[in-house]
């Protein structure tokens, strides 16, 4: 039987697959305005034309990047999600050495970033408009990471087998680019540092071993070696 679980999920999917999928025309401009509250003439000049230097070839593959000159507008439109408490140091990287020209827009010159975010997946999804190359390189940082899979898909349990809907998504377009982004060695780090944080809510070691099972099996450098 098709379960009402079941069409939450696809639904969800489906709405996750549009976001930031390429559109064109008025539809692209519309949800921009939406998002970021300023209507496209705005953002035009904002963003002067020839501001903005060459698209980065060297951001790891969990930065969602677009240019947006085809709609006139020259900037990037990037997209990160992020655990819930490392916001306030997202924003903070934003804002630093920058001026707050407006709420939630910082500028350094003719560089500019507006931001906002929303919730999902136990997470936040950051959402910039910038022209600030060497912003967008900070905000790469692993340090930055989507919740880990305890976290967001915790009801599933460490040994992920067959995946569909919301996670389905949630781990093939934002945790597996993020985690395969890592080294190994930064993985042993990235584990290290959150089983400090897990402690504090009481997660068994032998329960933290299978989620790290879990995690390194995901890998196909892991799964190879």
């Amino acid at each position: 039987m098709f379960s009402l679980q079941r069409m939450i999920d696809d639904i969800g999917r489906k709405r996750q697959e549009r976001r930031f999928a390429s559109t064109s025309g008025n539809r692209q401009i519309e949800a921009i305005e939406h998002v970021f509250g300023l209507d496209i003439d705005k953002l035009k000049k904002t963003f002067v034309e020839g501001g903005i230097p060459a698209m980065p070839g060297d951001l790891p593959a969990y930065i969602a990047l677009r240019d947006l000159g085809d709609i006139g507008v020259t900037a990037f439109l990037v997209r990160q999600t992020i655990e819930v408490t490392q916001l306030q140091s997202y924003i903070m990287t934003i804002r630093d050495g920058r001026d707050e020209t407006d709420w939630q827009h910082n500028s350094q010159g003719d560089l500019h970033t507006l931001v906002r975010h929303d919730r999902e997946f136990a997470g936040l999804n950051m959402q910039l408009l910038t022209n600030d190359v060497a912003l967008i390189r900070r905000l790469a940082s692993p340090g930055f990471n989507p919740p880990c899979p305890w976290v967001a898909f915790h009801e599933l349990g460490p040994t992920v087998g067959s995946l569909q809907g919301n996670a389905e998504y949630w781990y093939h377009h934002i945790w597996d680019p993020y985690w395969e982004a890592l080294s190994l060695d930064d993985q042993s780090e990235f584990l290290e540092r959150k089983r400090r944080e897990t402690v504090a809510a009481d997660m068994s070691e032998g329960e933290w071993l299978q989620w790290v099972d879990g995690l390194r099996f995901r890998d196909p450098r892991t799964r190879s070696s």
